[in-house]
């Protein structure tokens, strides 16, 4: 992607992943390119060049999600995690099985690393589960591993470090193989075929942890009276109010930071429109009017 200013050069994967997966699947492409100026807003206020940048991709973000309007995915961050995080893991397998069975070539490194940047952009959903935190830097090494191999003319090893045995992720030292932040990876060019993906289930989600008992109540001194019933207030009639969800309040929050930093830019029309948006969000339930 051309025009990136050198301070976003971070974010440069991320964006070309959404314009990749744009016509694939457009909700992966729209929060590829959400988690891209999300990051790149927190590193560059120090940078005058991104500015016009930042607030071209905040305009396509904006756009996408209008087309995005009756996908559920586009308006709940539960079932938009859910949906990128299957997305990933059927990647993420794709890619394994191919190591595995000693096919290497450079569509499979290339479903590795894209798995790795699918899993990352997770991220702005809460922290990562240990699983994901495991698939992404397995497959960001697996990446980097077999395409050295494969330049340097070795025969790369199937599975985790030391061989296949019993299947497991053994991830030992590839903190100090990724150079000990995750290392850098250019993206390889697209081939004319891209790996199909498979049906995989869904990942299973986690039974809740059981809430623990109550302590029991302290007997109170027989020496106190009971204290006088306090009067009861007449009821009154309840106010009509929309149902607000958990994920509409985080959507609200995530708005209102979207404001503040259309501020640092001096765009008070795109503030304006986050904070409209975030209140009619918390009156009725729905960002639009």
């Amino acid at each position: 992607m051309s025009g990136v200013p050198p301070s976003l050069k971070g974010i440069q994967p991320f964006l070309k992943l959404s314009d990749m997966f744009m016509k694939k699947d457009r909700i992966v492409a729209y929060y590829c390119k959400l988690y891209a100026v999300q990051e790149g807003i927190a590193v560059s206020k120090s940078d005058s060049t991104a500015k016009p940048f930042l607030i071209s991709q905040m305009d396509e973000i904006s756009q996408l999600k209008k087309a995005l309007k009756d996908d559920d995915a586009s308006k709940d961050e539960a079932v938009a995690q859910a949906h990128i995080e299957e997305f990933a893991f059927k990647l993420f397998e794709t890619a394994d099985n191919e190591d595995r069975a000693g096919r290497f070539h450079n569509n499979m490194i290339k479903a590795f690393y894209t798995s790795s940047l699918v899993f990352t952009i997770l991220k702005q959903f809460g922290p990562l589960s240990d699983e994901v935190q495991t698939r992404l830097k397995y497959a960001k090494w697996k990446a980097v591993e077999i395409d050295r191999c494969l330049k340097t003319g070795i025969t790369p090893t199937p599975g985790p470090p030391g061989g296949d045995e019993g299947g497991a992720f053994n991830l030992g030292d590839l903190d100090a193989n990724l150079g000990g932040g995750g290392g850098s990876f250019d993206m390889p060019p697209p081939q004319s075929e891209q790996p199909s993906y498979p049906t995989f289930p869904t990942p299973s989600i986690p039974a809740p942890t059981p809430i623990p008992d109550l302590p029991k109540p302290v007997a109170k001194p027989r020496h106190l009276a009971d204290p006088k019933p306090a009067p009861i207030p007449q009821a009154q009639a309840p106010v009509p109010q929309a149902q607000i969800s958990c994920n509409d309040v985080s959507r609200a929050q995530k708005l209102c930071k979207f404001a503040s930093s259309a501020l640092d830019y001096e765009d008070v029309a795109g503030a304006v429109d986050f904070l409209q948006k975030a209140i009619n969000l918390l009156k009725t339930g729905k960002e639009g009017e």
